[in-house]
């Protein structure tokens, strides 16, 4: 049950994931790894979810053998993938309720607005809509939280995303608002890790630039000295 962010800087977009997989055991959500690449290209940006597993998976290789150009086809995908586990599935009616529920995707991608090109962050939520992308605005953020978080916990990492990101509408360059935003993300990571034994203090951060290149730094923490971000290709 991953601890997902996403920060729309408005010249590029952020998009965070801890390294940890979970598996359940009879009720109990039991820690199996800490070595999961969750964020995948689109073709059209990234991508990263949270939730039941087999779902996520299915619809990460479903993505990555399509030619993906408009995020509807997006949509598409996890809807199918969606019908088949209530098809096809042998989980108890309860549990297959509640997983498909709690299983969301945050996306980054290119679109054109106004005849002018511009990056868009979108979280589908099925408890929000199942056939639409909620969208944040620029200069805003999201996130999706491990199920064993709390109420008060989900209200208060929110505001801090929200306050503590640096904005593109300030005195700050990209390259500093990046380095800024990259390392709130890892400061919330590593304190959601010592809430939750669902998340890894680790994560990847994945950035998509207006001008279309994708950057992507693996397995970071609060403890890293230097985010290296490598060009995605």
């Amino acid at each position: 049950m991953t601890f997902l962010a996403a920060i729309h800087a408005k010249e590029y977009a952020l998009i965070a994931a801890d390294k940890m997989e979970v598996a359940l055991v009879g009720t109990e959500h039991i820690p199996v790894r800490t070595d999961v690449d969750k964020i995948v290209d689109t073709g059209i940006g990234l991508m990263t979810g949270s939730g039941y597993v087999p779902l996520l998976d299915e619809v990460k290789s479903a993505i990555s053998e399509a030619e993906i150009t408009h995020t509807d086809q997006i949509i598409d995908i996890i809807q199918e993938k969606r019908a088949k586990i209530r098809n096809n599935s042998a989980l108890p009616a309860n549990q297959e309720v509640d997983f498909l529920a709690n299983t969301h995707w945050l996306f980054s991608y290119y679109t054109v607005a106004d005849n002018e090109p511009a990056i868009r962050v979108a979280a589908y939520s099925p408890r929000v809509s199942e056939k639409y992308l909620g969208i944040v605005e620029e200069n805003g953020s999201s996130a999706s939280f491990p199920s064993d978080s709390t109420a008060a916990t989900r209200e208060s990492f929110t505001s801090a995303l929200r306050s503590g990101m640096a904005p593109s509408d300030g005195p700050a360059s990209i390259e500093e608002t990046l380095s800024l935003n990259s390392r709130l993300i890892l400061r919330l990571m590593s304190e959601m890790s010592r809430i939750s034994s669902l998340v890894s203090e680790a994560c990847d951060i994945g950035v998509v630039f207006l001008e279309g290149t994708m950057l992507m730094a693996k397995n970071v923490s609060i403890h890293t000295p230097n985010i290296s971000f490598q060009v995605m290709t």
